[in-house]
């Protein structure tokens, strides 16, 4: 029996990255443009105080 890695498995949501207009696009008159500015997540570790981390 193969194994299709196109159906089974579980549905997960990702959630939306948050978004930022670009520098450069903030005065343009034809539209503006949005960039990831990432998300902010504690990383446990071994001293008293969590890494915090941005994910992109």
């Amino acid at each position: 029996m193969a194994w299709n890695y196109k159906t089974g498995g579980k549905e997960f949501k990702i959630p939306e990255q948050k978004k930022e207009v670009d520098p450069r696009s903030k005065t343009s008159i034809r539209g503006k443009n949005y960039i990831a500015k990432g998300d902010e997540n504690s990383v446990p570790a071994k001293q008293k105080k969590p890494y915090k981390v941005t994910w992109f």
